[in-house]
């Protein structure tokens, strides 16, 4: 018998990832164990990890990002099984077993965390894994004025600007230009998107620099590919005082990077 509540995070629209969740809801109630099944659309989504011991998420990387928040705040780690495309964010494939699954969910387990950011704008404020990203509302471009620690750092002409963990440095960052940071570094990267300027570039700080976007255009606020609203006016961003955890099968971070990101290229 196992002794022990879960948290079965699940993407509700995703049909194998509902099959593979209530798989493995069976499987362990006949262990003994109290487990929950949320989603998204599940009320009081967060109070739903206070008493879990760990949170198992089938889905792709953005059901894992939708479970990150909630998860941190109550620091109950997460085993990621990927029930979707990429998968970065996953220790597990789709062709996990229950019983595999069951192994990993242990005292023993191997715990590693990545930082998150603090985001507070239009007079609300957010919890992100892997970024923050302004873009234009419209079709023109936005005049952003960028900030560290009060100094000025450069005025961009620009589509938007993101603000990126080391985690979220291989997403939509990376797309942009941006720099690959490893997972446990402690920095936070931000960069333009698309700039019309021949000298802008991706800058990287450390992790207890606040970043402060200005942004006298209406723009689009989106947390971790999510659009949470408009705005105008300033963006402010750090670290958050809580980390994701998540349990960590095999950290090979950089061949998980070939192997996932370099699927199209050819690796010696």
């Amino acid at each position: 018998m196992l002794d022990m509540n879960l948290v079965l995070y699940y993407k509700n629209s995703n049909i194998e990832a509902k099959e593979r969740m209530n798989s493995f809801l069976e499987y362990m109630l006949r262990q003994g164990c109290d487990c929950v099944p949320v989603t998204k659309e599940s009320p009081d989504k967060a109070l739903s990890f206070k008493s879990a011991d760990f949170a198992v998420v089938f889905g792709g990387d953005g059901t894992v990002l939708e479970a990150s928040a909630s998860a941190a705040e109550y620091e109950v780690p997460m085993l990621c099984v990927n029930v979707g495309n990429l998968g970065f964010l996953s220790e597990l494939s789709r062709s996990a077993t229950n019983e595999e699954i069951a192994s990993l969910l242990n005292a023993n387990a191997k715990i590693i965390e990545r930082m998150m950011l603090k985001i507070q704008a239009g007079g609300s404020e957010y919890t992100a894994l892997n970024d923050a990203v302004i873009k234009s509302a419209g079709e023109k471009p936005l005049k952003l004025s960028a900030f560290v620690n009060g100094q000025l750092f450069d005025k961009y002409r620009s589509d938007g600007v993101i603000v990126a963990t080391p985690t979220g440095s291989t997403a939509y960052a990376l797309s942009a230009g941006g720099p690959i940071l490893a997972p446990d570094l402690e920095a936070i990267t931000f960069l333009p998107i698309c700039p019309h300027t021949l000298h802008s570039r991706p800058a990287v700080v450390t992790s207890n620099s606040e970043i402060e976007i200005v942004c006298p255009d209406n723009a689009t606020l989106i947390v971790d590919g999510r659009k949470v609203g408009s705005f105008t006016g300033s963006m402010t961003v750090k670290r958050a005082d809580k980390a994701a955890r998540f349990i960590s099968v095999n950290n090979d971070f950089y061949k998980k990077l070939l192997d996932k990101m370099n699927r199209w290229g050819i690796t010696h």
